[in-house]
């Protein structure tokens, strides 16, 4: 799948006249249309900042719908009028600052700045989380009409989810631009070039995902007005957030992916059903925005900030679900009966952190232990009888100095759980039957030892 990603800025000042091309290309009077034709794009996706309207109309919203309504069509209107492409979709994400239209009427937008990396990153994850299996992914994003920081949070969004992404399905990022009228001599044809070409690189920083709640407040709301909102819209979703502890098991899933945790990853995978959080949050973070309108003065008001913990739920919920879709051996029943055989560890461990594919390891420290831990539980196996047994490892045979070194080692549960993939001492059992080696979780002791991970 091809995808192009695009911010628009205000396209009253846009010209007519000029042309766009590439090197080798034809010359195009519509950016998005060459970008269509020379990368073959299935889906397009801009995006367009709140900011806008006061830009072009003079007409006052009755309320924040009304804005967002607006700006979808008018920019639907405006692509549509230019290309015959029909499979694009208009974002409008949150900006700040102080605007006037045309009749001088100032608009305000207030809030938290880091709102537009959030919402640019639950729009990627509504586009990505439905990837087609069998298809490759190769991402565009044209930068040419972007306004200052919403390029910047648009970008490293982008990236932060390409990167979890790749873990699981390799992914082809390139960005794109063109070069300013003021720059040529034949000011009406303009070279558009590719900046940025690359194989995306997984990555993920489990150090963004702290804190407790999705939402904080933003600056300019009172306390009073924090309590009215609290009991009204966030109390009973907060309750619902401990009750699931879903913010504690996201954090969880994604350490697991982190650190190379191929059983606790196994086990956590389907826990909680974060999509559906993630929408409630949206719409509670959307219902409680509010235009205050004035004589001369529209404010909007969004009271809300999105916190990491969010992001964390996002992505959990991307990977799990990409994670289902895309792992050919995928067995529900498996995680539900949480009994893992260990050829279904191993494959697990290679789809995800690819321990058979030297070379390719997503990290080697955690490749090379996952691979030693699942080869010595299945040797360990060997020589049990049928049944279930908790897994601790011995010493026995080694001498005295083995011996107090093994002690000193594994006195640490913590360091321990690290340094064998999550396969440490009474953190499973191995259940031995005829036919398979079964790995069974032992919850509480696994969680124990994520705490201060």
């Amino acid at each position: 799948m091809k995808i192009l990603l695009m911010p628009l800025g205000n396209i009253r000042t846009y010209k007519n006249s000029v042309f766009y091309r590439f090197e080798q290309s034809n010359n195009y009077d519509f950016l998005p249309n060459l970008l269509i034709n020379e990368f073959n794009i299935d889906k397009v996706m801009i995006f367009v900042l709140d900011t806008l309207y006061p830009s072009l109309t003079d007409e006052q919203p009755k309320n924040y719908n009304e804005m967002e309504d607006f700006l979808i069509k008018k920019y639907s209107e405006y692509f549509s009028s230019h290309s015959e492409f029909e499979n694009f979709e208009i974002k409008v994400v949150p900006g700040v600052g102080t605007f006037r239209n045309r009749k001088d009427m100032e608009y305000r937008f207030k809030g938290t700045i880091t709102d537009l990396y959030y919402l640019n990153l639950y729009y990627f994850y509504n586009l990505f989380k439905d990837l087609n299996i069998n298809d490759d992914l190769e991402v565009y994003l044209d930068i040419t009409f972007g306004i200052n920081y919403h390029t910047n949070m648009l970008y490293s969004s982008l990236i932060d989810l390409l990167q979890l992404i790749s873990f699981i399905k390799p992914v082809k990022f390139v960005v794109t631009n063109s070069e300013s009228p003021f720059s040529r001599e034949e000011k009406n044809i303009l070279f558009v070039h590719k900046i940025e070409e690359k194989r995306i690189i997984p990555f993920l920083n489990i150090k963004d995902f702290q804190g407790e709640k999705i939402f904080g407040f933003s600056s300019f709301v009172d306390n009073q007005e924090k309590r009215i909102i609290g009991k009204n819209r966030l109390n009973d979703f907060y309750r619902e957030l401990k009750k699931s502890e879903v913010i504690n098991k996201s954090r969880i899933f994604l350490k697991s992916i982190y650190y190379g945790f191929p059983l606790v990853f196994s086990t956590m995978l389907k826990k909680v059903d974060f999509n559906k959080i993630i929408l409630k949050g949206i719409e509670i973070y959307k219902d409680v925005l509010d235009i205050e309108n004035g004589v001369d003065k529209e404010i909007v008001k969004r009271k809300l900030a999105i916190t990491p913990s969010f992001k964390g739920i996002i992505f959990s919920s991307i990977f799990s679900k990409l994670f289902v879709k895309l792992f050919d051996e995928y067995d529900e029943k498996i995680h539900l009966k949480d009994e893992y055989p260990i050829d279904y560890l191993e494959s697990i461990s290679n789809f995800v952190w690819k321990i058979n594919e030297e070379g390719n390891y997503i990290n080697v420290f955690s490749a090379l232990s996952i691979k030693k831990e699942l080869s010595d539980i299945r040797n360990y196996a060997k020589g049990l009888p049928e049944g279930e047994i908790i897994y601790t490892k011995s010493k026995d045979n080694e001498n005295k100095q083995s011996k107090q070194i093994y002690s000193k080692i594994y006195s640490n549960e913590k360091r321990n759980f690290l340094a064998h993939a999550g396969l440490s001492n009474r953190t499973f059992k191995i259940k031995k039957t005829k036919s398979d080696i079964l790995i069974v979780p032992q919850m509480e002791n696994i969680l124990g030892n994520f705490k201060d991970i």
